[in-house]
């Protein structure tokens, strides 16, 4: 009996790691386009719109204060995986179940960091974050964004 039960643990802990690893990788396919706008505040915040799909192609837009950038659009290709490191940091924080609205928007001197995941099965999920600071993962996320804008090879179309 000992055996069975030591032989069903392992037959069960074999098949919870290989469906989490394959899950996740089904998931993040499930994604086509990621959007970024970080808006004004009364100061010198970054104020850019970023949008990013599987295909690997990028589109920045930025209006003021980006380090290094003068208004305008440019674009790059990003590598597949900044593109799954950014699909799996959304899938795992459960993006398409978060609350559409957050921060205190009685704060005067807040910018907002609005983005929109655009699901393969054409749903849009949209979130507001009025201060950018929702959640640790969504924090986490915009961390990771503005690292990619600051960090990538990016091309001055306009």
């Amino acid at each position: 009996m000992k055996i069975f039960i030591n032989l069903l643990l392992l037959v069960l802990a074999v098949f919870i790691s290989s469906c989490s690893t394959d899950d996740l990788d089904v998931q993040t396919d499930s994604l086509s386009e990621i959007k970024l706008s970080k808006t004004s505040c009364f100061g010198t915040c970054p104020i850019f719109d970023i949008q990013l799909n599987k295909n690997l192609e990028a589109t920045l837009v930025v209006t003021n204060f980006v380090d290094g950038k003068e208004p305008g659009q440019y674009k790059t290709t990003i590598t597949e995986d900044e593109w799954l490191k950014l699909s799996s940091m959304i899938i795992k924080m459960k993006f398409r179940h978060l609350k559409g609205d957050y921060g205190d928007r009685t704060l005067a001197d807040s910018p907002s960091a609005n983005s929109a995941i655009t699901f393969k099965d054409g749903y849009v999920k949209e979130v507001r974050d009025y201060g950018a600071n929702g959640t640790k993962d969504l924090r986490s996320l915009y961390t990771n964004i503005d690292d990619l804008v600051n960090r990538v090879d990016w091309r001055f179309v306009e």
